[in-house]
């Protein structure tokens, strides 16, 4: 899975190229730019179909999308930023990827791998852009030693602590 900035010929032909091995057969919805992206690298299946028999016609594609909506919904809630859309993607395809591994155990080898291969990652490399909150947080309500004020009464309403 991959980030586009447009469908058409041009950024097509850059993702296959970068992600595809050329001779490899390529089904597809049969978009006019699949067709004149592939040139001649590829073997392309079109498959065209109405929206409606879409899922009918390239099942896997459309449960592939729409695992990643739920999954974005599910797991981040809604609040992702579209800054770190690319590092979603690659961990919804680590995750799905592996979803039927025999081995569970494995996953997190592959995992510390590829983590003692990279070197450490800062926290201003993590973050996109460093901006500051427009509003600052309040602190919370007045409390006295972790009670709300909801608890503090006076003696004369409680009889029994006096």
């Amino acid at each position: 899975m991959g980030i586009v900035d447009r469908v058409n010929q041009t950024t097509l032909r850059q993702f296959r190229v970068a992600n595809v091995a050329p001779g490899a057969t390529i089904d597809s919805d049969g978009l006019n730019s699949y067709v004149r992206a592939t040139g001649g690298l590829y073997n392309l299946n079109a498959q065209p179909a109405p929206g409606a028999q879409a899922p009918v016609v390239l099942p896997g594609a459309h449960r592939v999308a729409s695992l990643f909506k739920r999954w974005m919904l599910g797991t981040h809630q809604g609040s992702a930023d579209w800054d770190h859309l690319a590092l979603y993607l690659d961990e919804f395809v680590f995750r799905f990827n592996r979803r039927t591994s025999r081995h569970r155990g494995l996953v997190f080898l592959r995992l510390m791998e590829q983590a003692v291969a990279h070197g450490p990652a800062p926290y201003r490399e993590l973050i996109v852009t460093l901006r500051p909150k427009s509003v600052q947080p309040t602190p919370p309500s007045p409390m006295v030693r972790g009670r709300t004020l909801s608890l503090e009464r006076t003696p004369e309403r409680r009889p029994w602590r006096s």
